[in-house]
């Protein structure tokens, strides 16, 4: 197997991955609490999303970054418990992820009008148009996609930014090893 089929291989294996934990586990998928396994406590689960957006928009106001409240896009949106909080602070909140049944079900239980789900199948974000996002967010997703499709994900973060727009992603802080 070449380098590049490996590559495929590992982000076909991710996106199944999410693709049954859509369809069985989609709270517990994004929120790996005993609280949300079955997918119970939905208001709970949507309730985290707005304090987490709210608190990450009061970091960015004190690091004085001025954000611009026109579209935004949610990349691994899972079910939309970010993409609906994030609405409440932006004209229009798009959220992407690679699993159809994570955007089925986003579609099925969306709590904000001005929000819009789409599937991306590809290893990249091309099939969105550049410049066209105020604000770019995604929360401990990217460290889950496998190289070279994170590297393309992380490009595209900022190809879609109008001028002046914000990228934030986060990971985990893995210091789980002795030093």
């Amino acid at each position: 197997m070449t380098k590049r089929e490996e590559n495929q291989s590992a982000f076909k294996a991710v996106e199944s991955l999410y693709e049954d934990l859509g369809e069985n586990q989609a709270f517990w998928a994004v929120m790996t609490y005993p609280e949300y396994l079955d997918d119970k406590n939905e208001d709970a689960f949507f309730d985290s999303g707005k304090e987490e957006v709210q608190a990450q928009i009061n970091r960015l106001t004190e690091l004085n970054f001025e954000i611009l409240k026109g579209r935004c896009l949610d990349f691994g949106c899972g079910v939309g418990r970010l993409t609906n909080a994030l609405a409440e602070h932006f004209e229009s909140a798009v959220g992407v992820d690679v699993s159809s049944t994570m955007i089925d079900r986003a579609n099925q239980i969306k709590r904000q009008g001005n929000t819009e789900f789409v599937l991306n199948k590809r290893e990249d974000l091309t099939q969105l148009e550049e410049g066209t996002f105020d604000f770019v967010y995604s929360n401990k997703t990217i460290q889950h996609i496998p190289y070279p499709a994170s590297k393309n994900y992380i490009k595209d973060f900022f190809s879609l930014l109008k001028p002046g727009g914000l990228t934030v992603f986060l990971v985990h802080d893995c210091k789980h090893h002795k030093e």
